[in-house]
């Protein structure tokens, strides 16, 4: 699961309703609002069509983008000549809704469809995706786009491996020299564990297809030592001063909670134990280590409450908490579940601004509209897919759950911390299913355990971040108290993967259609019995009862 999947509120926008009325239901308490679901239609076909266009050829994707602009103009074009006024009585509003529906379907898979086809037009295109079909050794210049992750060691004790994303700029392979825009992923030794994104390097190598069809064309099993030509952008520098300064605060805690304090705050799991690493990952605590939501959230509101401190007005306070949030997306690194609690922000901040808070839901499909068509790729990326639904699910679930429970005699606050995690795990177990064939049944009671000591760690060490520039001292202050947070998550990991709790599921798809029928079933047995208990009390029959000369021994 993402961070933003089990985690708290994504962004303003992204507020759960509260646990006493249901989602969008007003403040007066006279019944719940209806549910907004005007921009689902669109999200979702847009969503399947960017999953299509980007592993189609990028003519198809053409030939599909005019064919539904080419649509959606004829639409509009027909509701122009008809020149309808406005409608009347609920069947010309079901009419207008529907005619609605079908432009934004329209436009929004015409759009994503179109920036596919562009996209892969420019990734494809050149001699790389021949050369790395022919295996030829090659000469590059490229960009680094991500953090270099450390490979698990491999049983024959060769040296560690890195791997990492880039953009190549120019290949030269047999004496041809192109320049490119290609992605690609690259996987070095431990020499390219210091390179960072936006550092431009040449690097000499053999290239080869990827294992699997995806967003990079090609794989550079790159040589020692790359030699860095240009510097990364000051932003980009600016932001890696500030995860540097946090990992240097770390530097002397014990190594569990050490590498927890940067994984939680701005996702930087570099310092993290690979023991640690997998009892996350198999007890449904991975999501701590991808930022998201809560982040964003004690960003903007940390930027907020200072600009209006320090005398801004309205709009400047807004257009303040932009910035700061853009740059955390910069220090967060654009990871997908980051790149969706930020544009989630920024459209609340819009809404703001404008006068017209959104709501959760439509703001959520707004972002995926946004994010689609800016990234069409982040429809097959697996963090996507886990921070979209489990922020859907909190949104749409937590609060009738947190009330079922209440309902069963738990207290409010008992109710919330359960709920939380278990709708997140209901919404995400199927994808995560498939990235890891087993599921932990201490899961959603970790998660709660969990959950107190996320956001001090969080607040703490995002402080130790901004105060390591200044002060040193100051900083490993703050990520010595941050790690009493974080000794707690490690402490829960490392328990609960150690019991025998952890059930074995068929790899793939099996997998998880066969976890979702059941959470489904569960569901449905949960939210029907108290009904059937109910229907099985015979009534009480009316009038007098009358008694029976009849007593067993002890009446």
């Amino acid at each position: 699961m993402s961070r933003g999947a089990a985690g708290g509120p994504a962004a303003l926008g992204e507020r759960a309703a509260p646990a006493g009325r249901a989602p969008g239901g007003d403040s007066t308490g006279r019944g719940p609002r209806r549910l907004d679901l005007r921009l689902l239609p669109a999200a979702v076909a847009a969503w399947a069509g960017a999953v299509w266009a980007v592993s189609a050829p990028a003519a198809d994707g053409a030939l599909a983008a005019a064919v539904l602009l080419l649509l959606l103009g004829s639409v509009v074009a027909l509701l122009q000549r008809r020149g309808r006024g406005p409608a009347r009585g609920r069947r010309g509003e079901r009419e207008v809704g529907l005619v609605a529906g079908a432009v934004l379907v329209l436009a929004a898979s015409g759009v994503v469809a179109l920036s596919a086809a562009a996209q892969v037009a420019v990734a494809r295109d050149g001699p790389l995706p021949q050369w790395a079909a022919e295996e030829a050794a090659a000469e590059v210049l490229l960009e680094v786009s991500t953090d270099p992750r450390r490979l698990a060691a491999r049983p024959d004790g060769a040296p560690p491996r890195v791997l990492l994303r880039a953009r190549v700029l120019e290949a030269e392979s047999g004496g041809v020299r192109v320049a490119a825009a290609a992605p690609v992923l690259v996987l070095g030794g431990d020499s390219w564990s210091a390179v960072r994104p936006g550092e431009r390097y040449a690097a000499r190598g053999r290239l080869r297809p990827p294992d699997r069809p995806g967003r990079p064309v090609a794989v550079l099993l790159a040589a020692p030592e790359p030699a860095r030509v240009a510097p990364a952008p000051p932003a980009h520098r600016a932001a890696e001063r500030l995860r540097a300064g946090l990992r240097r605060a770390c530097e002397g805690l014990p190594p569990d909670a050490a590498g927890l304090v940067p994984a939680l705050v701005v996702g930087d799991t570099s310092m993290l134990p690979p023991e640690l690493e997998a009892d996350m990952r198999s007890v449904g605590l991975a999501h701590l280590t991808a930022v998201s939501g809560a982040n964003t959230t004690l960003v903007c509101g940390a930027a907020l409450l200072l600009a209006g401190a320090a005398g801004a007005g309205r709009r400047l306070r807004l257009v303040v908490a932009g910035g700061v949030l853009a740059g955390f997306v910069l220090l967060a690194r654009p990871e997908p579940s980051v790149l969706r609690a930020a544009v989630m922000g920024g459209i609340g901040l819009l809404g703001l601004v404008a006068g017209r808070p959104g709501r959760g839901l439509p703001v959520l499909l707004a972002a995926v509209l946004v994010l689609l068509a800016l990234d069409p790729w982040l429809a097959r990326e697996h963090g996507f897919a886990l921070s979209v639904l489990a922020t859907a699910a909190l949104l749409l679930l937590a609060s009738s759950w947190t009330r079922w429970l209440q309902a069963r005699g738990l207290p409010r606050w008992l109710a919330a911390a359960l709920a939380v995690p278990a709708v997140a795990q209901a919404a995400c177990g199927p994808v995560v299913v498939l990235l890891n064939p087993e599921v932990n049944l201490l899961s959603v009671p970790v998660n709660a355990l969990a959950a107190p000591a996320v956001a001090p760690a969080t607040v703490l060490g995002l402080a130790a971040a901004l105060a390591a520039p200044c002060s040193p001292a100051v900083a490993a202050a703050l990520a010595q108290l941050a790690a009493v947070a974080t000794g707690w998550i490690a402490l829960l990991a490392r328990a609960a993967a150690a019991a025998p709790t952890a059930l074995p599921l068929p790899a793939g798809a099996r997998g998880a259609v066969l976890l979702a029928l059941v959470t489904l079933l569960l569901v449905a047995v949960l939210a029907a019995a108290p009904h059937l208990l109910r229907a099985g009390r015979r009534p009480e029959p009316a009038g007098p009862r009358r008694r029976s000369g009849f007593r067993g021994a002890g009446w």
